[in-house]
């Protein structure tokens, strides 16, 4: 009889420490796939946000460089259309002035329609440019 309280002793011994290692191995597991689980939501969570990141700072730099070609443009627009203008009222002013006619160049000046008319009948006018 002696050694069945032995052996019952051992065993109970064996199946305490069985529970014991389970729930040790249970929070050790819990804690390694929490910092397996961190390292791996990060490693994602980085990538998505370079994605993400990514294609914003494209649409944005889009946006900019497109605002800035339009304001580039309309100041190259205005600048060579000021430019142009000049150089139509020049050549108004010396045909009239050749024609004899100095006393319309005061009215040119003030007048639109006169001076488109005069533009027209003197063949001066504005060169066509491709808007595409």
């Amino acid at each position: 009889m002696g050694g069945e309280i032995l052996e019952f002793s051992v065993d109970k011994y064996y199946y305490a420490g069985l529970a014991d290692g389970r729930e040790e191995g249970l929070k050790e597991g819990k804690e390694e796939g929490l910092k397996k689980g961190r390292e791996e939501g990060l490693k994602k969570g980085r990538e998505e946000g370079l994605k993400k990141g990514r294609e914003e700072g494209v649409k944005k730099g889009r946006e900019e460089g497109v605002k800035e070609g339009r304001e580039e443009g309309l100041k190259e627009g205005r600048s060579g259309g000021i430019k142009e203008g000049e150089h139509m009222m020049a050549k108004l002013v010396s045909v009239l002035l050749a024609d004899g006619k100095a006393d319309e160049v005061a009215r040119v000046t003030k007048d639109e329609e006169y001076r488109d008319s005069l533009y027209k009948k003197y063949s001066i006018l504005q060169r066509k440019t491709n808007l595409t």
